[in-house]
Formats: structure tokens, sequence, C-alpha cells
């Protein structure tokens, strides 16, 4: 028998969504942190990892679209280097469509990544962007 189902029969996890992917997410908040945290944190990063590497397969070509979820992914799992470049690109994302406070939080965690591995003129362009932004609530 098929997990899923068997997890929804449980009412553990729904169907979110069937276009354009099969999508299931947890009925509670409760019950995806319980699961999340009985995975020990070294196949935690390798889920993380492959979860970021399969949205980058399935949606490529379109990865501004998930960036959020791939800077996010990159970052639980360790990779900086991707971590950096979607986060950057998640702000860029949210800052045109003016969610300024997401757009803030994106480049904030980007900021976090870039300063120990001295990325000086990047690090500084990114705080003009979260300046010009706080200072302009969207």
């Amino acid at each position: 028998m098929d997990n899923s189902y068997t997890l929804q029969r449980a009412e553990l996890i729904r169907e979110a969504a069937r276009v354009p992917e099969l999508e299931y997410i947890f009925q509670h908040d409760l019950t995806r942190d319980s699961a999340y945290n009985s995975i020990l944190l070294r196949e935690r990063r390798e889920f993380h990892g492959w979860v970021g590497q399969a949205i980058e397969e399935i949606f490529v070509g379109r990865l501004e679209e998930q960036s959020y979820l791939l800077a996010h992914h990159f970052y639980q799992a360790g990779d900086t280097q991707k971590a950096l470049i979607y986060s950057v690109m998640a702000g860029e994302m949210a800052e045109n469509v003016y969610a300024n406070d997401e757009a803030i939080t994106h480049y904030t965690r980007a900021i976090e990544i870039a300063k120990p591995r001295d990325l000086g003129d990047m690090s500084d362009e990114i705080l003009e962007r979260i300046g010009r932004l706080s200072s302009n609530p969207g």
C-alpha cells in the first residue's frame, strides 16, 4: 500500500495540490515538527540537500519562483554557496513585488552567509538594499 495513502487515512498529511505537481502537507504543525525532530541532524542535512536538488531539477528554467524554498533547503543542508545565491535571488523576487519584510529576511540571511566568506562588495550591496527597504515600508 502507498505510504502517502496510509498517512492520509491516519489524517497525518493531506493533499495540498495536484497541479503542477502532486504535493502533500502535514495536517498539523506539531506532527510536522515531531517528524522533523525525530530525524538525526546529519540525515536532516542530507534530506534538505536532496530536496534542494530535486527542486532545481523539477523547476529548471523557473528557479526564481522557487528561490525562497531553495534558499531554505540549501541553508539547512549546509550548502552555503547555493544558500547565498538563492537567498539573494529570493530577496530580489520579494523586493520586486514590494514584499519588503520578506526581502529583508532573505537579504539578512544572505549577509549571515556571506560575512564569514569575506564577500565585502556583495555584503555592502545587500546592506544598502536592506537600508533602502527598511526606510521604505511596503
